[in-house]
């Protein structure tokens, strides 16, 4: 991804399980959405309340798509479903 900028918000950093997801699936995020603009990964709560990484992507032409994710759907056996939804999420920046 040719991202101005990656973030990672506080509720991740602060919870390593999660943050080690996140590091890992942000190499996938860069081959698979190619596009200029800014990503941010949170942790919220679902309408199920449980916890769910969003990713909020933007571009530089004020494009925006978000989804969210499952933290199972990061993990490694889990690699081309995740890469399959990331190319939605880019699809529809």
């Amino acid at each position: 991804m040719n991202a101005e900028k990656i973030s990672i918000t506080p509720a991740i950093e602060n919870d390593e399980d999660l943050a080690a997801l996140v590091l890992r699936a942000e190499s996938i995020l860069a081959d698979e959405v190619k596009l200029a603009g800014d990503a941010r990964w949170d942790a919220v709560l679902d309408d199920n309340q449980r916890t769910v990484l969003q990713l909020r992507i933007t571009d530089t032409a004020g494009g925006e798509a978000t989804r969210q994710f499952m933290p199972a759907e990061l993990a490694p056996a889990q690699d081309r479903r995740f890469r399959e939804r990331l190319r939605t999420i880019a699809d529809a920046v």
